[in-house]
């Protein structure tokens, strides 16, 4: 047997995990295989999708190609530039058991492949003189004796906007986690390094909780001033009592793995690789969680028995050698594979044929094209298809009224209900629309149709399947790109068995000129909580029971409950108040401290959305896309007798869970449309 021809690429030339990606594939792979150019090759392998993009189609036709997973599917599949990769790739090489599981639920062909720690690096201090050399290492960057030290490795700002948080990694979760520990009077010291620690460290200033920078402050990019070698990473892992990461989502991290190997004790969110290796005392999902559990460990050592089973874990599934078999069996799924000989024609415009500097140039065209138009350059015009209705009325008629509204900020000349051949792109919601309009839009040429897709709607309806059969009938005549509005929804979708034309997750956004924070009533913890829920639609499973046993349980001698609009149940102690416009909708948010919502299978509850928009953490039935929007932000019930306990904790660390609210702006969100209108 020949042996294969495999042309590896995709890293990202700093050091970080795509190179090491990629250099761990190729000291991974068995004998018979010869690592060439790209025109020599029989496969092309990538660390990640956009450097298949790089390569552009026309260089790929013919070649079977494998893709990895830098980070888990169901975040790439909110990029609209990452639409047409899937028709792309023959093979995906997950690295991570979440992984996996996601390309598996969306039935992409996928193999397992783990993230591998350099050991020759990455190891725990001498057993024998740990201590002193501990000691010495905390002397070397002046960290104080005494101290319970913190570290977190990951950088947290990205190079185009440095005074920014990098959400992904959550720094924004780390510092309110270290400024409760300090206000309780903890004696921690935090432990950070690398380059693009602004943000942090100025927040940690800002704070007032102790921490040492290893490396040299600048103002501007520091990337390659304090690019620290993993030797010295190495050395901070062992001079740290804990590694905190905070991460949003993540496709390893390569943290978890060094922090592991060093035998530093690990408390992370439930990402990427980390639920495979850490045990399960040493996650946690939200600020609250980790406080409580690092006051344990600080306190009790909580954590100390959990050292020794993630180290071995590391050394036993890990390394280069302990992947060896897995990679050999990738080897051999490669022989097997179709090469990839175009997209089809309904997502043909999707990907670029050419590559490099060409890519640049049409990509710079394109945001010229989705900016205000200067001088004679055209604009662009959409069509949205929708019959609005005043307010109040339910959230998908608020959300494309808003949309509308930030297209035409934008410099977008948007038509309604309009067919024609000067129409850049068309926008309509799953039925409702008038099918007067599919029929004109049959006859034109029509270069982009987003096809908006919630539901599926007999999950919501518990009926009216055959509405569901004919908006994938019309989705697989009329969409160039579907966008569906949560994971949540996607993943139901596939689950029945539809399958969308080149799916995008958009999730829904409000109007930022009403719903806003100006005016947020502080929160005062001396007087009631304020709670409030809101609801356009009175059908039960919008939450009425829920409200109804909160009506007759909650403790009102503590709190004072507003209901705004209709619901299924007659309520005693819950002040109601019918419906009401957006603008007075907004100041009852806003003089409100929490929000509470009880829908059930809600795709992007556009009322849950406003009211994180408006500052109140939300306690959510964990239904529907509520998880996925409150993120951090709130606490989720899976039973209504939670409630009064999960109240008790949003209220004790209010600043915590509001500062960790993150809401999606419809300037973002528009924008992530208009790019789903664009040729590459």
């Amino acid at each position: 047997m020949q042996n294969l021809k495999l042309h590896v690429t995709g890293g990202d030339g700093f050091g970080w995990a795509l190179d090491e990606d990629v250099r761990t594939l190729r000291a991974a792979l068995p004998a018979d295989v010869d690592l060439v150019g790209l025109t020599d090759a029989e496969v092309v392998y990538s660390a990640w999708w956009e450097g298949l993009i790089q390569l552009g189609t026309a260089a790929l036709h013919g070649k079977r190609i494998v893709c990895g997973f830098d980070n888990p599917l169901f975040h790439w599949i909110t990029r609209p530039r990452f639409r047409g990769i899937p028709d792309v790739v023959g093979l995906w090489v997950a690295h991570t058991r979440e992984a996996m599981e996601q390309a598996t639920e969306l039935g992409l062909p996928s193999v397992i492949l783990p993230y591998c720690l350099r050991t020759e690096i990455f190891k725990p201090l001498p057993p024998g003189d740990a201590g002193e050399a501990k000691a010495a290492l905390r002397r070397k960057w002046h960290v104080p004796p005494l101290t319970y030290v913190i570290a977190n490795m990951q950088r947290d700002t990205e190079g185009s906007d440095l005074r920014l948080p990098k959400l992904q990694k959550g720094p924004d979760v780390f510092a309110e986690i270290v400024r409760e520990l300090h206000v309780a009077g903890c004696p921690i010291h935090v432990l950070v390094g690398g380059p693009r620690r602004h943000w942090l460290r100025a927040k940690l200033g800002s704070y007032g909780v102790p921490f040492t920078f290893v490396g040299k402050a600048a103002e501007g990019d520091d990337l390659k001033l304090n690019m620290l070698d993993r030797e010295a990473l190495n050395e901070m892992y062992q001079a740290s009592d804990i590694c905190v990461l905070t991460s949003r989502w993540e496709g390893g991290p390569y943290t978890t793995l060094e922090a592991a190997g060093t035998r530093t004790k690990v408390l992370s969110t439930r990402v990427g690789h980390s639920a495979d290796i850490l045990q399960p005392q040493c996650l946690f999902n939200n600020v609250a969680e980790a406080v409580e559990k690092l006051k344990a460990d600080i306190r009790d050592r909580a954590l100390d028995a959990t050292v020794e089973p993630q180290y071995r874990r590391v050394i036993e599934h890990h390394t280069v050698n302990a992947i060896a078999p897995q990679a050999a069996a990738l080897v051999a799924r490669m022989r097997t594979m179709e090469p990839f000989h175009g997209l089809p024609d309904n997502t043909s415009r999707l990907l670029p044929r050419a590559s490099g500097s060409t890519i640049r140039v049409r990509l710079q065209k394109l945001a010229a094209r989705a900016l205000p138009r200067l001088g004679k350059t055209k604009a662009l015009t959409v069509s949205i298809f929708r019959d609005y209705v005043k307010p109040p009325y339910g959230g998908g008629n608020q959300f494309m009224l808003a949309l509308r509204a930030e297209m035409e900020r934008q410099g977008v000349r948007v038509l309604n209900n309009q067919v024609g051949e000067a129409i850049d792109g068309y926008i309509f919601d799953s039925l409702w629309f008038n099918q007067k309009l599919l029929d004109k839009l049959a006859r034109v040429n029509r270069r982009h149709v987003i096809h908006r897709i919630d539901g599926p709607i007999f999950l919501y309806r518990g009926k009216d399947k055959e509405l569901d059969d004919r908006i994938f009938e019309i989705n697989r005549e009329f969409a160039t790109t579907s966008v569906i509005q949560s994971v949540f929804t996607l993943r139901r979708i596939y689950e029945t068995g539809y399958r969308p034309i080149a799916p995008v997750v958009v999730r829904n956004a409000c109007d930022p000129s009403i719903f806003n924070l100006q005016g947020k009533a502080p929160y005062d913890p001396n007087r009631k909580v304020r709670l409030i829920s809101t609801s356009w639609s009175d059908n039960p499973r919008k939450g009425g029971p829920v409200y109804a046993w909160l009506d007759k349980n909650l403790d009102f001698d503590r709190y004072e409950y507003l209901f705004l609009g209709r619901t299924s149940t007659d309520l005693a102690n819950i002040r109601q108040i019918d419906p009401v416009p957006s603008n007075p909708l907004a100041d009852y948010l806003r003089s409100s401290d929490i929000y509470i919502t009880a829908s059930q299978n809600d795709p992007c509850s556009n009322a849950l959305i406003e009211a994180l928009s408006c500052g109140l953490p939300g306690v959510h039935l964990r239904s529907g896309g509520h998880p996925e929007l409150v993120g951090m932000g709130g606490l989720g019930f899976d039973n209504v007798e939670e409630i009064p306990a999960i109240l008790d904790t949003v209220s004790k660390h209010y600043a915590a869970f509001q500062s960790c609210i993150k809401v999606q702006s419809m300037t973002e969100v528009a924008k992530l449309y208009l790019d789903c209108m664009s040729d590459t």
